[in-house]
């Protein structure tokens, strides 16, 4: 028979919280802008291995009418899979509770959170040079 265990919220953000930050120790964002939109931005959250975990959007203006400027959160999407896998947690949950750490390890807000499976080919996809590179 399978034992579960129950915890708190505050546990359960520790053990996410332990997990990504060892992920991203070490790791660098690399800033490029768009060519198209010269105020929009892509931030690659790049860890040491060459993975990118994360991309935040910055985007210069919307492609609505009733709103302004919008960032948008793409997560990997084997790093969601890992949360639902490992911690039993659905889909949108682990979602929630990655984008939670985003943003309070790196203090970033965003409109919208997205699952992503080919974010490198995405960060490759932005032909303008490097803008800026910094450690996290």
């Amino acid at each position: 028979m399978k034992k579960q265990y129950l915890i708190t919220r505050e546990q359960l953000d520790r053990v996410v919280d332990n997990y990504l930050s060892s992920k991203m120790m070490g790791g660098r964002v690399v800033t490029k802008r768009n060519e198209f939109s010269k105020g929009s931005l892509m931030n690659a959250f790049i860890n040491p291995s060459g993975e990118v975990l994360f991309i935040l959007f910055e985007w210069a203006e919307s492609w609505d009418d009733d709103d302004g400027p919008r960032n948008v959160l793409k997560i990997d999407e084997m790093l969601v899979e890992f949360f639902t896998t490992h911690l039993s947690v659905r889909k949108h949950k682990a979602m929630d509770i990655i984008s939670d750490w985003f943003q309070d390890t790196y203090d970033f807000d965003f409109v919208s959170v997205e699952e992503s499976g080919n974010l490198r080919g995405t960060f490759n996809g932005w032909e303008t040079p490097i803008e800026k590179e910094k450690s996290v």
